[in-house]
């Protein structure tokens, strides 16, 4: 009446799970990246433009909540005025992925991270990515010349 080690750790019907979720390891470490470095270098931008740092942190949120109720607004106008004109028809729509997205960072970078794991096709990202490269590109442009700025003289 000995307890097996497959008790514990039981293993998948067959090899086809392995081959079906090999790469998803890899797709998280890649969000994780699209992720962390725009926001980063964001970060360390708003917070080299200033020696107090509560205006940073007060930046850093402004840019976040209003991207976030600016897009949440203008897709709600959006949503009411598609369900106002096919209403007429009788007619239900079910809503599309907005064009919206652009106007706030964190859905930006969903739809990105949507791409990453392989639930859109990248002609549908090519502007958000566009988008976070060229934050990132900025952003790091802006810190390096605040940062190297005192070193020349």
């Amino acid at each position: 009446m000995g307890l097996a080690l497959a008790d514990f750790f039981p293993l998948p019907a067959g090899l086809g799970v392995f081959a079906a979720t090999w790469d998803l390891p890899l797709r998280i470490l890649v969000a994780s990246a699209v992720l962390m470095i725009p926001t980063s270098v964001l970060a360390l931008c708003m917070s080299s433009l200033t020696q107090e740092s509560r205006y940073a942190g007060f930046g850093w949120f402004a840019l976040w909540i209003m991207g976030w109720f600016t897009y949440r607004a203008v897709t709600a106008a959006e949503d009411y005025n598609t369900q106002a004109q096919f209403a007429n028809q009788g007619r239900v729509v079910a809503a599309a992925e907005s064009s919206w997205t652009h106007v706030s960072l964190y859905h930006t970078l969903g739809r990105v991270q949507n791409w990453v794991f392989g639930f859109s096709d990248f002609s549908e990202v090519m502007t958000s990515t566009a988008i976070l490269v060229g934050v990132t590109v900025v952003s790091l442009a802006i810190l390096y010349r605040r940062i190297s700025a005192p070193m020349r003289i």
